[in-house]
Formats: C-alpha cells, sequence, structure tokens
C-alpha cells in the first residue's frame, strides 16, 4: 500500500509541475515571481486523477501490469485549468523485478 502513496504523490507532484508550466508560459501579466507557494494556492484541491479500472487504495490489477496483458488503464482528470494542454505522468516503481524503475 506505501508503494501507491509514493506514487500518487509523485503523480501529484508532476501534475504540478504540469500546471506550473502552463502558468509560467502563459500571456499573462505576472506581478511576483512564480513560487512553489504561489503555484499550490492556485491548484491545490482541484485537479483530480483517477481510473475507473483501479480502485482506490488498492493494488494494481494484474491486466495493467507486466503479470497480465500490460494494459494502459483508463484516466479521467478532473478540474483541469483552462489552457492546460498536456500532462506528464511518471509512476516510481521500487519493487520493480529488476530494481527501481520509472513507468513514463
Amino acid at each position: 500500500m506505501n508503494k501507491i502513496f509514493i506514487a500518487i504523490g509523485i503523480l501529484l507532484l508532476l501534475v504540478i509541475i504540469g500546471v506550473a508550466g502552463y502558468f509560467y508560459t502563459s500571456k499573462r501579466v505576472v506581478q511576483k515571481p512564480l513560487t512553489l507557494e504561489s503555484l499550490l494556492s492556485k491548484v491545490k484541491g482541484r485537479i483530480k486523477i483517477s481510473s475507473p479500472c483501479i480502485q482506490n487504495n488498492s493494488m494494481i490489477p494484474d491486466e495493467f501490469t507486466c503479470k497480465g496483458k500490460n494494459k494502459i488503464p483508463k484516466l479521467v482528470w478532473e478540474n483541469v485549468p483552462s489552457g492546460t494542454k498536456s500532462f506528464v505522468l511518471t509512476m516510481y516503481d521500487p519493487d520493480a523485478p529488476m530494481g527501481t524503475f520509472y513507468h513514463g
């Protein structure tokens, strides 16, 4: 279960970084330098990612792993800031068969 929390934490960090790119490159006039704190205040609690294929706080079903068909689960993004063009999703896998692995 700790692996899931680690993966979710990394996912949220990557979403925040992606949104930071949007705010940093947008044509808005920014009077203050962009900081992590100012970015978090804009997106905190707004973006949600889920999958109808994976139950919350459970192991990823085998069909979405190398033990099964290695399929890509459907992801649902909610409350995405307008103007967002893309996301980056990377999963940290500390117990991969060949050692720590980053899925991206």
